[in-house]
């Protein structure tokens, strides 16, 4: 591979001791390097069709013949996925570990992995491949909660040095109605931990919370809420967009594709018509077509529900992405954010099909939001560097002569903003929004445990 060339997806890298990176690519297996201007290699190839197999964070073992990786299929978290070696020259593979991820080898003697924010150590011999029973050395270590990712946050050096990051604590978000300044709030559900975003279904029965990649539906007034059952498939990852009937969902899953799920749980998910390529739902034309955003954020595309290919609708060049998709209740008029003008992000509004830009935020602007009526939009902007909903009304009705925005409430304390969101407006005005906690969880630390060999061999004593 030439000097300076980018490697997308990439899934863990290991620098051995021979002189070759080791680059796990999820569903790509394992491909190594040899820093020679020579081609890159597959030296693992997985299992992608039914099974959907995902390889990371390789390893080469000591001796350079076995190579140590993490397995995870479909339907797995990491924390259930396999440890595996594979013969370099036979192509030969062993299970290590099944319930894992992150392993590594310690030169104590000793194969580590974490499950569920806790890492273990199992005695292990890297010439004969026996590993002993696993034990648990260190709770609430941080992982990566992607699915397609995987991942443990520690290392450890030959000389015995472990660096580790704390987990992150729950940040439990509170579902309440605002009034128009920001007062007057009613909760309205339990509190929802690590949120990414929320909106009101069409027909302002239910609101959706994404989080934990969960998709969660809430009927209004009833407090009755519904885990919506992806069983098999791949986990709900955020933004996730409700259909115009209000009786479906449309995710992003992790594995890149979209799916629909019935709002009301009755069904399992099903694929949406595209090839995989982390698109991001974000609203419905006034065809039906869903508008979503590829992985890259630079254009906005159309597609049908049952169609193949879909069509471009905005395509620009933009400096940091486009995101924030909304359609105006008429499905007319599409509003956005992006750096049209190539510095701050802003608010930006295009009647379909091919109409002009508008600029309708000043300084900087996230998130748009129309009004039921279609009389305002609001979005999030700054107003002496706090976090502020802002409304923008139109002159005479009319959407391509937007007025000077205004600012409504303060919103420091709301999970608002961002690429996906985390309010929505009812049609008499409300605000739906969460809020968070008075008291935030403490700051994560990476904590440094030197000779940290002495107390894991009296734990778990290494193969003699």
């Amino acid at each position: 591979m030439e000097e300076g060339a980018l490697i997308s997806g990439v899934r863990g890298i290991d620098w051995a001791a021979n002189g070759v990176v080791y680059i796990g690519r999820g569903p790509g297996g394992i491909i190594a390097d040899r820093l020679d201007g020579s081609d890159v290699e597959v030296v693992v190839e997985i299992n992608t069709g039914e099974v959907g197999e995902v390889a990371a964070e390789p390893q080469l073992l000591p001796g350079g013949e076995w190579l140590m990786f993490g397995l995870r299929r479909e339907g797995q978290t990491w924390s259930q996925a396999d440890i595996v070696v594979q013969h370099l020259g036979s192509g030969e593979r062993r299970t290590l570990i099944s319930g894992g991820a992150g392993a590594r080898y310690a030169a104590s003697g000793h194969l580590l992995y974490a499950h569920d924010h806790d890492l273990f150590a199992a005695p292990f011999d890297p010439a004969t491949l026996e590993v002993g029973n696993g034990v648990r050395v260190l709770e609430n270590i941080a992982m990566v909660s992607r699915a397609d990712i995987g991942g443990a946050q520690y290392a450890v050096s030959d000389n015995g040095t472990l660096v580790y990051l704390e987990r992150e604590q729950p940040l439990l978000l509170k579902p309440s109605w605002l009034g128009r300044n920001g007062a007057d709030r009613e909760r309205i559900g339990e509190p929802v931990d690590q949120a990414t975003s929320m909106s009101l279904s069409p027909d302002g029965t239910r609101y959706l919370v994404t989080a934990n990649a969960q998709l969660i539906v809430e009927r209004l007034g009833t407090g009755v809420r519904q885990v919506l059952p992806t069983g098999d498939f791949p986990s709900a990852d955020s933004p996730a967009v409700w259909t115009p009937d209000s009786a479906e969902i449309v995710y992003e899953a992790r594995d890149g594709h979209l799916y629909r799920i019935p709002a009301d749980g009755s069904g399992r998910p099903r694929p949406v018509g595209t090839p995989a390529g982390h698109r991001h739902p974000m609203a419905w034309t006034a065809d039906g077509d869903l508008l979503f955003t590829e992985i890259d954020q630079q254009s906005v595309y159309a597609i049908g529900l049952q169609d193949e290919e879909p069509q471009p609708v905005l395509v620009r060049d933009f400096q940091d992405g486009l995101y924030g998709v909304a359609m105006s209740p008429d499905r007319r008029w599409m509003a956005y954010t992006s750096s049209g003008s190539g510095e701050s992000s802003e608010i930006w509004i295009q009647q379909l099909p091919g109409g002009r830009h508008v600029q309708v935020s000043a300084t900087g602007g996230t998130f748009p939001v129309w009004a039921q009526d279609g009389r305002e939009l609001y979005f999030v902007g700054d107003v002496d560097g706090e976090q502020t909903v802002m409304a923008v009304s139109f002159a005479g009705g009319d959407l391509s002569r937007p007025q000077p925005p205004r600012p409504l409430f303060a919103a420091h304390d709301l999970l608002v903003g961002g690429i996906y969101g985390g309010f929505d407006v009812a049609d008499d005005g409300r605000f739906l929004a969460l809020e968070k906690p008075y008291d935030l969880p403490p700051e994560r630390h990476i904590r440094v445990v030197l000779n940290w060999f002495e107390e894991l061999n009296a734990l778990v004593p290494p193969i003699r």
